[in-house]
């Protein structure tokens, strides 16, 4: 257990602060279970407090996730791992903020364009989104480009990126769906 946990320490200060922001982003998710709790639990329906775990959540195991890639990735190239961990950080928090903000109003956070605030806040999740794929790209090039020599984690890297560009395309196509 104590080489697993080894093997998964941050090691760059960009990991650690990619680390530091989803373990903030996790701890948000579980308060807002609290207020789900306060619903009895109501977990259907366009405004719920779901939307602020379940993105919450998955984008702090994101950025630890992107922070310990980055560290097995060619450290000549810290420059860019920084600009993309500060990009990355940055642009999941705008999105995840957005959502929980709009839990918070009482408003639905995707498709709700009703109102101009409404709108404005779905188009800055969506402009977020857009530089959040753009840096997971960049990502996943720079694990082909630079495959690591040990096979195995090679193949975990090109693996794991792989399911992260899927995901990309099943949002992707969720927007495109309404």
């Amino acid at each position: 257990m104590d080489a697993l946990l080894h093997d998964l320490r941050p090691i760059t200060a960009t990991s650690r602060r990619l680390s530091l922001g989803g373990a903030a982003w996790v701890a948000s998710a579980v308060v807002h279970v609290g207020m789900l709790a306060s619903t009895g639990f109501v977990w259907q329906g366009a405004v719920s407090w779901r939307k602020p775990i379940v993105f919450g959540f998955s984008i702090g195991l994101l950025l630890a996730t992107i922070g310990w890639v980055l560290d097995r990735l060619d450290p000549d190239d810290g420059r860019l791992a920084r600009g993309l961990g500060w990009t990355l950080l940055v642009s999941s928090s705008i999105e995840v903020g957005l959502i929980t903000l709009q839990a918070w109003r009482g408003e639905a956070s995707h498709f709700n364009v009703a109102e101009p605030t409404d709108a404005a806040i779905f188009a800055g999740m969506g402009a977020a989104i857009a530089v959040m794929s753009v840096c997971l790209v960049t990502v996943f090039a720079w694990v082909l480009r630079r495959r690591p020599t040990d096979p195995v984690l090679a193949l975990a890297l090109t693996a794991g990126m792989g399911l992260v560009m899927a995901g990309l395309g099943v949002g992707q196509w969720a927007i495109e769906l309404g």
